[in-house]
């Protein structure tokens, strides 16, 4: 990676930012390789630590506000033709997703930046099940402004200390790591107690 960001030169941040932008667009693109190549071109005095925030979150912000626009108007048109399909999906089950996503969704905005895919689809999914635009950047957008904000400061503090870049890289990766870690916990949670108190009522039974 190293020697991709030095072939970018002074089109490191501009790249960067359109890549940060398709991530919300394209679930195949991992978020995580953007924010610590951001990272590196940081420390390594490409680019200033505010410019690369404004530059990557102003893009994930954008293409978040595209994709809840396309789930708007996907919404519109499963409730206009309930009984119809969509990609091969019903609508009938979209809605039903729908609904249980409006009752837990803001808890999935939040911590589905950290889950890979679902990171990619949760604006969407919000704008699908009815929730206001407002609160679903604001919510969704959160996460990643403190991410963003912290791993970039940290970044700027090695700036011309290799060794400390890369300590701090490796330590953002495996941060990055525990945090999907938790964030998937958190949110299966609920599903995993209820199935266990279902076995435990199941072998009580037989």
């Amino acid at each position: 990676m190293e020697a991709w960001l030095a072939s970018l030169g002074p089109w490191t941040v501009a790249v960067l930012s359109v890549v940060c932008a398709a991530e919300y667009l394209f679930p195949v693109i991992p978020g995580r390789v953007v924010l610590i190549a951001a990272c590196m071109s940081v420390g390594r005095g490409d680019c200033g630590a505010v410019t690369a925030f404004a530059a990557l979150t102003g893009a994930s912000m954008l293409s978040a506000f595209v994709q809840y626009q396309v789930g708007r108007r996907l919404h519109a048109h499963v409730h206009a033709v309930p009984e119809g399909r969509t990609l091969g999906l019903r609508h009938a089950h979209l809605l039903e997703a729908g609904e249980r996503l409006r009752l837990r969704g803001r808890r999935w905005l939040v911590l589905g930046e950290f889950i890979p895919f679902v990171r990619s689809v949760r604006f969407g999914a919000a704008a699908l099940a009815g929730m206001g635009r407002g609160e679903s950047l604001a919510l969704g957008m959160s996460p990643v402004v403190l991410r963003n904000a912290g791993f970039l400061y940290l970044a700027a503090s090695a700036v011309g200390d290799s060794a400390r870049a890369e300590q701090l890289t490796g330590y953002a990766q495996g941060f990055i790591v525990v945090l999907t870690v938790l964030a998937l916990g958190t949110l299966l949670w609920p599903w995993l107690s209820a199935w266990g108190r279902s076995l435990a009522r199941s072998a009580s039974a037989g």
